[in-house]
């Protein structure tokens, strides 16, 4: 169970990410895109989900047959309960069990989390989502975007940030974590002006050297992919292939 710290801070993480783009957006260029649109209009994506499709519709198929098979035998039982022997009844009851058995193993083996739906879905979809990513964080850096948002209800959030805003490692060194920062993150010991001068000499940098891309993490979400934006237009997000009712 969440402490009352934990469920504090869970709820700071949005306010503070609305905060961040609100207050600098007269700094920073803000982005979005529509990973919904991308992938319903990237050929790619089209037949990814077609495979996926045809792949459960014949693994639906195969549960409406045992499903079928089940509601026969109950009828069955429910027919000769009174002509039946004790052991015909016994028999018929074991097969029911089994039979009931053998779906739930067949639906969890196909539908179950990290079972062969996920799988393939993760084997189809995986590299057309590290293809469209790279292309956003390609885009952003030759727009100078310092952040690209997905405004797809279903998409992933931040899919682009600015390393130069990365508060990460400096605040793994103010909880006393002695850690080294990767070149690309704007900041350095020494005042408060120090870190900013740093964090401008950072972002020329990058400016002149667009193609250092840095792919955007979690290349495994799915994507439900669009257009592009500017920096007042903001809103976020939310895997294409959903999974059938159970």
């Amino acid at each position: 169970m969440a402490t009352k710290h934990t469920k504090r801070l869970l709820l700071a993480v949005p306010v503070a990410i609305l905060a961040v783009f609100a207050g600098a957006q007269a700094q920073q260029k803000i982005a979005y895109v529509a990973s919904e649109a991308i992938l319903d209009k990237l050929p790619d994506a089209q037949s990814a989900r077609a495979k996926l499709t045809e792949l459960q519709m014949s693994w639906m198929r195969e549960i409406q047959r045992q499903e079928q098979e089940i509601a026969k035998l109950n009828s069955d039982m429910e027919t000769n309960r009174l002509l039946w022997s004790a052991q015909e009844k016994r028999d018929a009851e074991a097969r029911l069990s089994d039979l009931e058995a053998k779906l739930a193993t067949y639906r969890a083996a196909k539908f179950g989390p990290d079972q062969e739906f996920d799988r393939q879905q993760k084997e189809l979809m995986g590299p057309i989502i590290d293809k469209v990513t790279t292309a956003i964080d390609e885009e952003a850096r030759a727009q100078k975007y310092d952040y690209v948002i997905d405004k797809s209800s279903r998409g992933m959030g931040v899919l682009y940030a600015n390393p130069a805003y990365d508060l990460t490692w400096a605040v793994l060194k103010r909880l006393g974590v002695d850690v080294e920062a990767p070149p690309e993150v704007g900041i350095s010991e020494g005042t408060d002006s120090e870190r900013e001068q740093d964090a401008r000499r950072n972002r020329g940098r990058r400016r002149e050297s667009p193609s250092d891309t840095e792919r955007p993490a979690d290349p495994n979400a799915v994507l439900d992919t669009g257009g592009g934006g500017t920096s007042s237009d903001t809103a976020p997000s939310g895997s294409d292939g959903s999974k059938p009712p159970r």
